[in-house]
């Protein structure tokens, strides 16, 4: 990862650097910085008050250099709470470098190609899991094994867990004494892409299937989350986070689309149901056997068995 990549997207000085006047790097990140900038250049060590330039520390170097850190893409989806079928309220998604979106969308787009001739984006060719799984819309008379094939694949394209970072909230409400699981859900699902960016030295921006229960409250919170930080005595700040959250609809978004499929996939691969068909447990034992879909990066379940108040 280069220097640029690490910091914070200001002019920094090698002097700030030594002596610790940016205090949003830690002590860690700036040895690291003043480690990149000694590639260029012989370190010359002054006293602590000396004012010297980054020339006189750093041979060959300008006197500044500005840092521009990573820019990641969160794509999110939501999975509804249902009384009696569905036991949770799921929230959460996919976080990627820019860089490699267009990398995911091709592979996408080329599966497209495979399944209905073409690959531009419109409802009939979007892969939609729940669609797929129980062969409606685009996949109407489709067969099981066929279907279950595509879902295969697409997860596969999900599959790179050194550079897909998966984000999954997963709340139950009939434990829960708050009425707004969506609420509370998406202040957790800010939080953990706040601290998987804090790790990945990046910014991001939140990019969400576009639901009219979700555009508002969602834009409003995290204008709100960005300002005071989030909820409760040791809600966490929000810097991480540019912009505003931005929604489009799923079929206008390949990225949108691998959120919907990874989301899917956690919740069929957390049901307790016994009625297990031959398409589940196919899908599941592949996801289980041949992925790391299961293994997030950071997630939140609530309430545990240790929660005072929900």
């Amino acid at each position: 990862m280069s220097f640029e990549a690490r910091c914070s997207g200001r002019l920094i000085k090698a002097h700030d650097l030594h002596i610790g006047r940016l205090p949003k790097l830690t002590r860690y990140q700036r040895k690291e910085a003043l480690r990149e900038l000694a590639k260029a250049g012989t370190h010359k060590p002054t006293s602590r008050g000396a004012t010297m330039s980054a020339e006189a520390r750093f041979r060959g170097l300008p006197l500044q250099k500005k840092l521009v850190p990573q820019m990641f893409l969160t794509y999110f989806d939501e999975v509804k709470y249902q009384h009696g079928v569905q036991p949770y309220y799921w929230l959460g998604g996919i976080m990627v470098e820019a860089q490699l979106v267009a990398v995911l969308e091709a592979q996408v787009n080329e599966l497209s190609r495979e399944c209905f001739g073409r690959a531009h984006l419109e409802s009939g060719t979007e892969f939609h899991a729940k669609d797929i799984f129980h062969g409606k819309a685009n996949f109407k008379g489709w067969d099981a094994a066929k279907r279950i094939d595509v879902l295969q694949r697409l997860s596969k394209i999900i599959d790179r867990h050194d550079e897909i970072y998966k984000v999954p909230i997963r709340l139950e409400p009939a434990r829960m004494l708050a009425s707004d699981p969506e609420h509370k859900a998406f202040m957790f699902f800010v939080e953990r892409v706040q601290m998987q960016l804090c790790h990945l030295n990046g910014i991001g921006m939140l990019i969400g299937d576009h639901e009219k229960s979700m555009v508002g409250a969602s834009t409003y919170n995290l204008s709100r989350y960005r300002e005071h930080g989030t909820d409760y005595q040791f809600g966490r700040a929000i810097d991480r986070l540019i912009d505003t959250v931005h929604f489009t609809h799923s079929h206008h978004s390949r990225m949108l689309q691998l959120a919907d499929v990874y989301m899917y996939v956690q919740q069929m691969c957390a049901a307790t149901s016994e009625r297990r068909s031959w398409t589940r447990t196919t899908l599941v034992d592949f996801i289980r056997r041949e992925t790391k879909l299961l293994a997030p990066h950071r997630y939140k379940d609530w309430p545990t068995a240790q929660s005072w108040y929900a």
